[in-house]
């Protein structure tokens, strides 16, 4: 199963209402500054679950935006990038490609774009702060995700979770069976039953335990292990 992982404020023809604070925005060549816009992104990246590891395919994303004439507006605090947007022009508005920052310092990246551009679309980060925002907004799933080897993925996750779970995967059938959260594959009962989807989502953090409804029973001892996080990725998948 492929189930939604990440939730995206989607605004459309949206402006900034008011900013918190006095700010330094500039669009700047994504060329000459891509360490400092890696770094931008790492920082961000540890805050959510479903962010992408770019490693090398950063660069490789910024190329792609360099080869599609895509703008790159930044804002800076003490000198340091803090938040940046890749955005393109359409119709009297901004096409925003990519959104990087936590919300104070984005939006004020954003009130800047539509200073110079009028209105800004974009997939923003689900707790960017709405009072600062003027137009069509709603939240929506993100990305989509599925796993392709189960004994993997619950290895590097390392919960240490006591439990069991029986999976079922109507897709690939290696990732049928028991296992514990170490990843091993065991012959003892199942203390809980999930498809591969409900497990990612667990995994993910999309959902807590209790939305999932895996198991009442032990319900209080996954919450121990999981639970709902904030959940976004700037990436397709």
């Amino acid at each position: 199963d492929h189930l939604p992982v990440t939730r995206v404020l989607h605004a459309e023809h949206c402006t900034v209402v008011h900013c918190d604070k006095e700010y330094f925005a500039e669009n700047i060549s994504i060329t000459e500054n891509i360490d400092e816009l890696w770094e931008c992104y790492e920082t961000f990246s540890q805050n959510y679950s479903g962010m992408v590891f770019r490693g090398s395919y950063f660069t490789v994303k910024m190329l792609d935006y360099i080869s599609n004439n895509l703008k790159c507006a930044v804002l800076r605090e003490n000198g340091k990038i803090k938040a940046y947007v890749i955005y393109g022009e359409n119709n009297g508005g901004a096409v925003c490609e990519e959104c990087i920052g936590f919300s104070s310092y984005l939006l004020c990246a954003l009130d800047f774009i539509c200073k110079n551009v009028g209105n800004f679309s974009a997939d923003l980060p689900p707790d960017t702060n709405l009072d600062m925002i003027s137009g069509n907004t709603k939240i929506l799933s993100g990305a989509l995700a599925g796993i392709c080897n189960v004994s993997v993925l619950l290895a590097a996750l390392k919960s240490n979770c006591p439990l069991t779970v029986n999976v079922t995967d109507k897709i690939i059938d290696g990732n049928n069976g028991t296992y514990s959260f170490n990843g091993m594959k065991t012959e003892k009962p199942a203390d809980i039953f999930m498809s591969a989807g409900g497990l990612v989502q667990l995994l993910f953090g999309y959902l807590a335990p209790s939305e999932l409804l895996c198991s009442r029973k032990n319900n209080d001892i996954l919450e121990k292990y999981f639970s709902a996080k904030n959940c976004f990725t700037a990436d397709l998948y």
